[in-house]
C-alpha cells in the first residue's frame, strides 16, 4: 500500500472516530476516494458492510444495515 493511501486511510479513520466514536472497526479500510466503498465493521453486530466514505459522513442513517433496521423498528 502506498504512503498516500496509508495517509488518506488514516485521515478517514481519524475523522470517522471523531464522528462515530467506537461504533465501527476500521481495520479493513483502504481509502481510495470518497466515492469508492470501504469495508466497515459494526462492533455491535460483528458484521462487515461496504459504504462510501462520503455516505459515512453525510447522513446519520447510513450505518450498519442491522442497526438501521433496529432504528426503524424503534420509530414505530
Amino acid at each position: 500500500m502506498s504512503s498516500t493511501v496509508n495517509y488518506l486511510s488514516a485521515m478517514f479513520i481519524r475523522n470517522s472516530i471523531d464522528r462515530w466514536g467506537d461504533k465501527y472497526d476500521y481495520s479493513q479500510v483502504v481509502y481510495k476516494g470518497s466515492l469508492t466503498p470501504v469495508v466497515l465493521i459494526c462492533k455491535k453486530h460483528e458484521i462487515s458492510f461496504l459504504q462510501t466514505p462520503k455516505a459515512h459522513f453525510v447522513v446519520s442513517r447510513h450505518c450498519c444495515p442491522i442497526c438501521y433496521k433496529e432504528a426503524l423498528k424503534g420509530k414505530k
